[in-house]
């Protein structure tokens, strides 16, 4: 019963569409897709063989896991980044699986010239903790809302979107609203 981890091949499409419709069934990031394996072959396969990388996983030669990146370059420096798009493990496979993919992405990025590497990790589970301790740093939460099409198509009240002063949308933080952080001390 050995684990090995390979690159990825064009053979190994149909296994890592089961495996991202498992996720998809049984994660709540998942849930927010509303992924199909018609969808997942004609955009997330092209993306990575055009743009990125793909590890598997394979225990007895059954694909059990795979990592999917993709490399470019930063929008804001020199940097080159390769930035997991899909981290699929079979459940009873994580802790091992899960790490040795990680592992190998890793190498290849060094070999790759890869300046930056953004691993992405469901909220408030131990799979962060066990980035940091491979050297990965927290650096961003991620938010996401569903939004309505059938509204957005006939137009919507966004007068929820205001600036205080009701002048236009407010899509990121304002003056008031006050930084992350500790505290301040008195």
């Amino acid at each position: 019963m050995g684990l090995e981890i390979r690159l990825g091949e064009v053979e190994d499409t149909p296994a890592v569409i089961k495996l991202g419709m498992r996720f998809a069934r049984e994660t709540k990031l998942g849930k927010w897709s509303n992924a199909t394996p018609e969808k997942l072959e004609s955009t997330l396969v092209p993306l990575i063989m055009q743009f990125g990388v793909l590890f598997v996983a394979l225990r007895d030669d059954v694909l059990i896991g795979a990592l999917a990146m993709v490399v470019q370059p930063s929008y804001m420096s020199n940097d080159t980044f390769a930035e997991e798009v899909a981290w699929w493990v079979n459940p009873e496979e994580r802790g091992t699986a899960g790490l040795r993919l990680v592992d190998a992405a890793l190498v290849w990025c060094s070999q790759h010239k890869v300046d930056v590497v953004k691993m992405s990790t469901p909220y408030g589970t131990e799979v962060g903790r066990v980035l940091e301790r491979r050297g990965f740093e927290a650096v961003e939460i991620a938010f996401l809302k569903r939004l309505d099409v059938a509204v957005q198509q006939q137009g919507r009240d966004d007068s929820n979107d205001r600036r205080p002063d009701g002048s236009g949308r407010d899509d990121h933080a304002t003056d008031h609203d006050p930084e992350p952080g500790p505290p301040a001390s008195s």
